[in-house]
């Protein structure tokens, strides 16, 4: 899946699942530098590592503080170099060749749309990221 085959699928996961009536649907991220702080750290949302233009893996950071996707990101794929960054990732994602973090916040009243997104990504044509393999 290239990214802009993610923003494609996730604009019609949204066209399914976001009324016209709670105003627009939450975008992508541009691709955090990982040299500031986490974009909207306290919000649950969504996360996608790329390859260059490439998805390798889909993850969520659910509810907030002490969770969300701050949280998840510290957990799971980067480290702080210091507090507020820069950051690096993990080796596992070094590893992988992911080059850029892109994060989809999504309000705390609408986190349960969360793990659907998630889902319907992973399992979206043309396929699963390679990353996500080994769910």
């Amino acid at each position: 899946m290239t990214l802009d085959e993610l923003r494609s699928a996730t604009d019609a996961f949204f066209t399914l699942h976001w009324p016209q009536a709670w105003g627009c649907a939450p975008r992508w991220s541009d691709r955090w530098s990982m040299q500031t702080a986490i974009p909207q750290p306290q919000l649950p949302g969504v996360y996608a590592m790329a390859r260059d233009e490439t998805v390798v893996y889909i993850g969520k950071g659910e509810r907030e503080i002490p969770a969300g996707l701050g949280i998840r990101l510290a957990a799971h794929v980067i480290r702080a170099v210091r507090r507020g960054g820069p950051y690096t990732l993990r080796e596992k994602w070094q590893a992988a060749g992911v080059t850029g973090v892109y994060t989809l916040a999504i309000a705390s009243e609408r986190q349960y749309l969360i793990p659907a997104l998630e889902s319907y990504l992973i399992g979206h044509p043309p396929g699963r990221p390679e990353m996500n393999q080994r769910r």
